[in-house]
This record gives structure tokens, C-alpha cells and sequence, in this order.
């Protein structure tokens, strides 16, 4: 089961804000851009940082718990936490895309990847995986030059087993 919610105005003008300052924060510090997409890294930040408040609102309605947003311009490991358990979500504009996390992310892994899909305003979670699931697989080129690990859609977890799950069960779900 998916499920889907729509920003409000407020929502994404706060997107809009922290994905600029991020990509400016990148800038400042001379972060290599590895995307693969024509669109500019600033509309990519913003996107990305709109996965995020959307995966967030999607558990104030759904899940026992909310997670925080992380307002920050340096990008932390992780994106939210779901009580002590670490949380990096991963935003695509295409419904039907696959899981990528970069290979370089194993050494700084959080311990539960989500797929977030949409455009601004609307997203839609479409599931998640462990770090040792994800990590499991050998990363391989794609897109382009890009070592990435790569999980299909059909391969993640439920959003419900995540989203239905108390913090401590979340906790075991992962261990």
C-alpha cells in the first residue's frame, strides 16, 4: 500500500527555502554534484527536501509517532529519526523508479532507507529497506557513472509495516 499526501502552500515554501539554502550550503563547500538528471541541483535540493517534509506529514497523519524535520543547511547522515532509529529518505520525481543510494553511503549508513516519488506538491511513499537489506546488494553502475545500490520497487518493504509500527517495533524490525 502507498500512500500519498499533497503539501500545503506553507509546506512548500518551507521547501522551497531549505532546498535553496542547501544547494547554496553545497556550493560553499564544494560538494561534487553526481546527479544524473538534466534538471539543476537546486531544483533537485528542493525536491529532495520536499520528500522529506512530505515523508514527515505522512506520519503525523498515519503513524503512531512523528519524526522531526532537520532544518539545517549542512545535510546531516541522516534526514529524520523515528525514535532513536536513523532515517535517510530518497525523493524521485518518477513514480516508477528504483531505490538508489550511493555506494559511498555504506561507510555513513543510516538504518532504514525510504522511496519517496513525486513533484511538488505531491508525493507518494512507495516503501523502505533496511541498511543491512540495501547494503546486501553488490552497487553497480547506474545511472551513468554512478555506483549506486539499486533496489526495485517491487523489492521494498510495505510503508505500512513502517508506518503502523510504534518506534520500539520499528526498533525490531531492523535488528
Amino acid at each position: 500500500m502507498n500512500y500519498q499526501i499533497t503539501l500545503n502552500g506553507k509546506d512548500v515554501a518551507l521547501a522551497t527555502e531549505v532546498g535553496m539554502r542547501r544547494n547554496q550550503s553545497n556550493i560553499y563547500w564544494g560538494s561534487e554534484s553526481k546527479k544524473a538528471s538534466n534538471r539543476s541541483d537546486e531544483d533537485i535540493h528542493i525536491a529532495g527536501f520536499a520528500g522529506e517534509v512530505a515523508f514527515a506529514r505522512i506520519t503525523e497523519h498515519v503513524a503512531p509517532y512523528s519524526c522531526p524535520i532537520d532544518l539545517e543547511d549542512t545535510h546531516n547522515i541522516e534526514d529524520t529519526r523515528i525514535g532513536d532509529v536513523t532515517v535517510d529518505v530518497k525523493t524521485f520525481s518518477w513514480d516508477r523508479t528504483n531505490l538508489l543510494v550511493p555506494a559511498h553511503k555504506r561507510d555513513k549508513a543510516c538504518q532504514i532507507y525510504v522511496l519517496m516519488t513525486g513533484k511538488l506538491p505531491t508525493f507518494t511513499m512507495r516503501g523502505w529497506i533496511s541498511s543491512d537489506e540495501l547494503f546486501a546488494e553488490a552497487p553497480r553502475q547506474f545511472p551513468a557513472k554512478i555506483m549506486n545500490h539499486v533496489i526495485p520497487q517491487e523489492r521494498l518493504r510495505d510503508p505500512k509495516e513502517l508506518l503502523e509500527s510504534t518506534p520500539a517495533q520499528v526498533r525490531l524490525l531492523i535488528e
